[in-house]
């Protein structure tokens, strides 16, 4: 009996050494670094009958970490890629700090092409251990475009890193956005409010027609749209380059074919809200192209889903960010009680969304809701005649009695013979702003010909006034940039 129980320990010890030195597969995986460290798994290409992983003992695993750290402080980058390898796909958590440490010195000076594979290696080490990472190593990352990286590591700890996560809302688009808004949900749900409600900006589309015309349409809104790819260059003597990516879907990725063993994806949920956020991890075993393409979205849209996720939406009705309505031409009069009419009428949702926060507590008592939901107004004039100009009736402050005899008199320096005084009186009217645009639109009509140009001139500079060329029928206002901008038709 005795025998037989060393026979039986034999085998096992065969088996085990079997399992963690087995064939390696085909050709495409890659080779070995100097130094001996035993493979504990099999790769995604290895042959189907390579021996399963098997658990080592534990002074199996404590000499895989010592050979492991020899790697890491090797002086070689391949050394040190193949070290942060083992160190992601062992989860060698212990080793993690010497990682991070070679990281931040790495991202510290100019990265070149070489580095890019170690740069990954070490990432992927970092996110496969769930290390916390320090504020500055996440700044560094984000604005080195190792976006997906960054999100990553934030993710186990988005309460601790909820000001990082502010501090990057808004820089970037579509599936990282949603990813943002939904870790700092998570994360701390008021910053998050008081991130977002100043950045929401709303739009006003006016177009001002006479009676009788048709409207000619609003034509079609442009969209920003990119794509890009780059190839994925691995050295036969490195170990697989490790990609990330953030994805709203769990599609594959552009050039990834079904059945191909040289790129293997993992998919996992990053973070959940109106709108779930996938982290994939793309592992290239061979050269391969990574390629992307993305349509540029509002994000202000996925920034008021998450306001109201946490609210009664019947409650809310609809909060519009955007609003298109056809004004009829009758008198300026007129048409300015529209335009603030049409105004309110868009702010009003949003400033009861906020007293509804508010009472949620998710926003202070203390804060200014007139500050709030700036809106970008555009009148489009689309009359026959455009006399008198719509600027006339912007919702501008009207200028206060003394800041009204103050214009008048400078209204009349302009037409003084000494230079000196019309000058100085062109800054002053500049300095003053829109308040004077009444007295200076009607300056233009002056008997004076420098009191007319010199009051035209100051219009311009407020509102970039172009007078009509052929072809063209109307004219943009753009209220919040003060800019005029000609429109052909179609």
């Amino acid at each position: 009996m005795k025998s037989c129980g060393i026979l039986i320990s034999l085998a096992l010890i065969v088996f085990i050494s079997a399992a963690c030195h087995g064939p390696r597969g085909p050709e495409s995986t890659p080779t070995q670094p100097n130094t001996t460290v035993p493979d504990l798994a099999p790769t995604p290409a290895a042959a189907d009958d390579e021996p399963a992983f098997v658990e080592p003992a534990a002074a199996e695993w404590k000499a895989l970490q010592r050979r492991v750290a020899v790697l890491l402080a090797s002086e070689e980058k391949r050394d040190q890629t193949w070290g942060a390898w083992y160190v992601a796909r062992h989860h060698l958590a212990d080793l993690c700090p010497t990682v991070n440490t070679l990281l931040t010195n790495l991202l510290g000076r100019e990265n070149t092409e070489s580095d890019q594979l170690l740069v990954s290696a070490l990432l992927d080490a970092l996110i496969q251990n769930q290390f916390k990472p320090g504020h500055t190593l996440l700044v560094t990352l984000w604005r080195k475009y190792h976006q997906a990286e960054a999100l990553a590591l934030a993710e186990p700890f988005a309460k601790h890193h909820a000001p990082f996560l502010a501090s990057i809302i808004g820089e970037s688009e579509r599936a990282y956005q949603v990813a943002i808004c939904n870790l700092l949900m998570q994360g701390n749900e008021r910053l998050f409010v008081e991130s977002v409600l100043p950045r929401i900006h709303l739009t006003l589309d006016l177009m001002v027609l006479e009676d009788g015309i048709k409207s000619k349409g609003w034509g079609r809104k442009l969209i920003n749209a990119g794509a890009g790819d780059g190839m994925v260059r691995r050295e036969p003597d490195l170990p697989p380059h490790v990609l990330y990516t953030v994805s709203l879907s769990t599609t594959r990725v552009f050039g990834l074919k079904k059945g191909d063993l040289s790129v293997e994806m993992h998919t996992k949920v990053l973070c959940t809200g109106p709108r779930t956020a996938y982290l994939k991890r793309y592992v290239y075993w061979k050269e391969a192209w990574n390629g992307s393409s993305h349509r540029g979205n509002d994000r202000r849209n996925y920034w008021r889903d998450c306001l109201l996720d946490s609210l009664e939406r019947d409650e809310m009705g609809k909060l519009a960010m955007e609003h298109k309505e056809v004004l009829r031409w009758t008198d300026l009069a007129a048409l300015r009680r529209e335009v603030v009419a049409a105004r309110a009428s868009l702010r009003a949702p949003w400033l009861k969304l906020c007293r509804h926060l508010q009472k949620e507590k998710l926003l202070s008592t203390d804060a200014d809701l007139d500050e709030l939901f700036a809106v970008s107004m555009t009148l489009w004039d689309e009359r026959e005649k455009k006399d008198p100009p719509l600027f006339l009736a912007l919702p501008d402050r009207s200028p206060t009695e003394n800041e009204r005899r103050e214009i008048e008199l400078l209204i009349q320096r302009l037409g003084e013979d000494d230079d000196k005084i019309r000058d100085g009186a062109t800054r002053r009217l500049v300095a003053l702003g829109r308040i004077a645009k009444e007295a200076l639109y009607r300056a233009t009509k002056n008997e004076d010909t420098e009191v007319r140009n010199r009051a035209q001139k100051i219009l311009s500079s407020l509102f970039e006034p172009r007078r009509p060329q052929a072809g063209t029928s109307s004219v943009r206002f753009d209220v919040e940039r003060n800019r005029t901008f000609m429109r052909k038709p179609r």
